[in-house]
């Protein structure tokens, strides 16, 4: 029987989720000599636009967008993969949707932040398609595991 393992990407899936954050924040800093602020960060892209060059803004621009899809997309992973332990889904089926979902995500944050052309962010389109479904797969598996439990009651 295979160790369920698959809770520590809860986690892992929000660490995740916030480096895009933290490499937007970091680069323009970097570019603007320092001139990010803490006080209200929430302006920085504003407020940074055009004290740093056009790539850098931009590439900081798609960090955020990444950062800000991988927070929309993490309470469907993170009820997918608590139904799926409480269901009793198979260990080995969510340990495995856990490592590709956090694997996705960090392909999904690279592909985001550094895509400059449209045939890659297509790329970039299938991978959230695939992510988004595996939640739902797994979803629709903890419902039929919940059904079956009531079934012999």
């Amino acid at each position: 029987m295979e160790i369920n393992n698959s809770l520590y990407a809860l986690p892992a899936s929000y660490i995740v989720a916030t480096i895009p954050h933290l490499f937007s924040a970091y680069t323009l800093n970097k570019a603007s000599g320092g001139k990010f602020t803490n006080v209200h960060p929430r302006t920085n892209l504003e407020n940074l636009k055009d004290k740093v060059p056009h790539d850098v803004y931009t590439k900081a621009v798609r960090a955020e967008a990444a950062h800000k899809n991988n927070l929309e997309g993490f309470p469907l992973f993170a009820t997918a993969l608590l139904a799926g332990n409480f269901a009793g889904v198979e260990a080995s089926l969510l340990n495995k949707f856990a490592a590709f979902y956090v694997g996705g995500r960090v392909l999904y944050n690279a592909l985001y932040t550094y895509t400059t052309r449209e045939a890659t962010s297509q790329a970039r389109s299938v991978l959230w398609l695939g992510l988004t479904s595996s939640c739902v797969y797994v979803l629709v598996k903890a419902a039929q595991g919940v059904a079956a439990v009531k079934r012999l009651y």
